[in-house]
């Protein structure tokens, strides 16, 4: 198995409230599968709905969505992936919590389960986004959320002895307090998984790097801020026998359009992406994983082969 990984820095504070829930998901947002994808990154937000209705219109639907300051304004980014067949998904955006709640109740009431969600601060206010999916193939999933750092790992051991792995982790600032968020789905495939929160940048970096040379690929990171400085957390899954992955952090507009490009043309999809300001800056985060990868088969040494060849016929 081999995962190249470039690690460098994110500064991305989230902030996130919603329900707790149990419901159906489908197609994992961090699926390696190969299929038609498409990103729209750094548009204002108020291309997204005719956006939207270009991507549906093309059988994809939202697998990822940041909305960040970048400067003086906002923009906002979104990832799309081929819709599955017969597979349903809502997304709204841009609404206060109670309007957020009063959606995501409606979603779930209709077989629905939150897939994504996203919260920035504008101005004063917070706005919410979140997308839905509905197949005729489900998977439970849990959502908590308002989690301090002891019930967090408190649920995490919980959740984990229950056979589910966590597909989406959150941190967010609510009354000066740190909280957490996030939606586990069962572990069906058995996969092997890491989640490790709460690290500085130089033990990240040795983590991931650790994680990396034992096959596992990272497909979700959050970065945030606390009193002790900028922290870091991770959730990895083991990558298959036929999988590869990149992932790239840091960079700046040209560095992140030119990997993409180079990666699209090896045959990756792009399943996890981040933007964010860093002193003015707008930086990109992307993980691309690639399957059906045929590997070759080391040479046998010619002389051992011979000498098995002898064995067997002494």
């Amino acid at each position: 198995m081999h995962a190249r990984i470039k690690l460098l820095s994110n500064k991305l504070g989230l902030i996130w409230i919603a329900l707790s829930l149990s419901a159906a998901l489908y197609a994992s947002d961090f699926s390696a599968e190969t299929k038609p994808w498409e990103i729209d990154a750094g548009i204002e937000r108020n291309r997204l709905p005719g956006l939207e209705e270009k991507r549906r219109d093309a059988k994809l639907r939202l697998v990822d969505f940041e909305s960040y300051k970048s400067g003086r304004s906002y923009a906002v980014t979104a990832l799309w992936a081929q819709s599955d067949k017969g597979e349903k998904w809502n997304f709204e955006s841009g609404v206060n919590i109670s309007e957020f709640k009063a959606s995501h109740e409606k979603n779930v009431s209709k077989g629905f389960a939150i897939t994504e969600v996203e919260v920035d601060r504008v101005g004063a206010s917070l706005q919410f986004a979140g997308a839905w999916v509905k197949s005729k193939v489900q998977q439970p999933t849990v959502f908590h959320y308002g989690m301090d750092d002891l019930l967090f790992s408190n649920r995490y051991g919980e959740m984990a002895d229950r056979g589910y792995r966590l597909i989406d982790f959150e941190a967010y600032e609510a009354q000066g307090s740190m909280l957490y968020a996030a939606i586990w789905t069962r572990n069906e495939e058995g996969l092997p998984v890491r989640f490790y929160r709460g690290l500085d940048f130089m033990k990240f970096q040795s983590i991931s790097q650790s994680l990396e040379k034992s096959g596992f690929r990272i497909f979700d990171v959050e970065g945030y801020e606390t009193e002790d400085g900028m922290r870091f957390a991770g959730q990895w899954v083991k990558l298959t026998e036929s999988q590869d992955a990149f992932f790239a952090f840091n960079m700046l507009a040209a560095e992140f359009y030119e990997k993409n490009s180079e990666y699209e043309e090896q045959g990756f999809r792009m399943v996890d992406f981040e933007a964010y300001s860093m002193k003015a800056d707008l930086r990109y985060a992307g993980a691309w994983v690639k399957d059906d990868v045929i590997r070759e088969e080391p040479e046998k040494d010619r002389d051992a082969f011979l000498d098995a060849f002898r064995d067997k016929e002494g």
